[in-house]
């Protein structure tokens, strides 16, 4: 399995680079960016970290496609991947909140047409990363999100297809979501396996933890959180959703190895406020495979 987490703030260089290398010491695999306008610029912090480790890869988790051309996104892309020595995973998506689209002066469309240019971007990205000449390896390429049009996208062209584990609520404003269950996610993944054909065993499934939740007694923290914040599901619903993490660090090492046997989830992603409480899990699962000589 692969683990990777997404980083909220920047705080000083000095930190910043000791938060990398201690994540690398940890056994994370991957540090993402997320491309919000309120939060850092993608790139630059990538490519900090980037210096700052010898083998954790980098990435965007992920960018909005509405926010950049496709030549300008692949320099940049290449440019840190050239610094990185072949680290950077790159992730695109379709872009979900309107203010976001109306602070960059940037007209706001519907899901539809938000999804095509999705596909448009990652088909010439794809195709110019290709035909680019050089000896460090190709940007790895994900799409993340949970729709069928973009599932459709990310089965056909990524590398990774990374559920984001998120509906919008229906009748709500834009950006409003609920969590995905168990029975929802194997459909999502069934029809990304339809969608990708003879691409679908090289394929990649990630899954983007939305909670992670250390306690002794899980189901008694699941049905207090479905009597208050998460009152769109029941507590069964919670305890099998991939994305929700709850339990001790065996626990929820265990239900990892269940979500990767049940839907291929293979990368797990968690937000940096669950970074420490994840990093015990992840060393949980190494020692497994260490003593089955996995």
């Amino acid at each position: 399995m692969r683990f990777s987490y997404s980083v909220s703030a920047l705080g000083s260089s000095a930190t910043f680079a000791e938060r990398c290398r201690s994540a690398e010491r940890a056994g994370f695999d991957v540090l993402f960016v997320a491309d919000h306008l309120d939060g850092p610029a993608p790139f630059a912090m990538l490519a900090a970290a980037a210096c700052a480790t010898d083998e954790l890869r980098v990435g965007t988790l992920v960018l909005n496609s509405a926010f950049w051309t496709p030549r300008l996104l692949v320099r940049e892309a290449r440019t840190l991947n050239e610094l990185s020595g072949g680290r950077v995973e790159l992730g695109l998506g379709a872009g979900y909140l309107k203010r976001e689209f109306q602070e960059a002066g940037i007209p706001w469309e519907g899901a539809a047409r938000r999804a095509r240019r999705l596909d448009e971007t990652v088909r010439d990205v794809r195709h110019m990363l290709a035909a680019a000449d050089g000896g460090t390896a190709a940007p790895r390429l994900a799409v993340g999100g949970m729709s069928e049009q973009v599932l459709r996208t990310a089965a056909r062209r990524a590398d990774t297809v990374s559920l984001s584990g998120l509906f919008q609520v229906r009748k709500a404003p834009a950006g409003t979501f609920r969590l995905a269950t168990a029975e929802e996610t194997a459909a999502r993944v069934r029809y990304v396996r339809e969608q990708a054909g003879e691409r679908a065993a090289s394929l990649e499934l990630n899954a983007l933890v939305q909670m992670v939740v250390p306690c002794d007694d899980r189901r008694a923290v699941a049905e207090r959180l479905t009597a208050g914040p998460i009152q769109e599901m029941t507590a069964d619903e919670l305890l099998s959703s991939p994305f929700a993490l709850l339990g001790t660090v065996a626990e929820m090492a265990e239900q990892l190895r269940r979500h990767r046997a049940e839907f291929g989830l293979g990368h797990v992603t968690v937000y940096e406020p669950f970074r420490d409480v994840f990093a015990r899990v992840i060393a949980a699962l190494r020692d497994d495979e260490k003593g089955t000589g996995g």
